[in-house]
């Protein structure tokens, strides 16, 4: 029994599969492309009551490499630090409240950011501050969870599809103070 056990382990890490693996790259999305629809699909399970919305957001963590993806090198330091505390701290948990059963997804591009257009005025007006501490080229995330016919509610931002996976840098103008 315990051969047969070795064996199939053995079986799965040369095909390349994870045992109990709960990281990022599980997620739906992961090995996509980073699209709206991509996230929306992503984003949607935090709508099903049933799910454990600390342990969903936490496999978000931003991996180490991430931060040089995302950040210019003279910002990489001192955002790794912050959403590094951040993470560990647990104070990063994306939800609305029970009666918020609606998703509105919205992005932007770093260039977007830096020539101030309409879809970079979805986003809270403090990212103007760190346009230049972040890579171009990124595609970043924001989304709101709202009550039926309602367009405010619980918003957050922030989420990056970076490394062949999805990744959440929330407010990256509180990292970068």
């Amino acid at each position: 029994m315990k051969r047969v056990f070795l064996v199939a382990v053995a079986a799965l890490a040369l095909a390349g599969c994870k045992i109990n693996d709960d990281s990022a790259s599980t997620l739906p999305g992961a090995g996509g492309t980073g699209t709206e629809a991509e996230a929306r699909t992503f984003l949607e399970g935090f709508l099903k009551a049933d799910t454990n919305k600390h342990a969903l957001s936490q496999r978000l963590e931003p991996r180490a490499d991430d931060y040089d993806a995302v950040f210019e090198d003279a910002s990489v330091e001192k955002a790794r630090t912050w959403y590094q505390h951040a993470w560990s701290t647990h104070k990063l948990t994306i939800q609305g409240t029970k009666e918020q059963t609606e998703l509105q997804v919205f992005h932007m591009t770093t260039e977007d950011l830096k020539a101030n257009a309409d879809s970079a005025k979805q986003f809270p007006m403090s990212y103007s501050r760190v346009a230049n501490a972040l890579k171009p080229g990124l595609t970043i995330y924001g989304f709101r969870f709202v009550k039926p016919g309602e367009t405010a509610g619980t918003s957050f931002d922030g989420l990056i599809f970076v490394n062949g996976h999805w990744a959440f840098f929330p407010k990256p103008f509180h990292a970068l103070r």
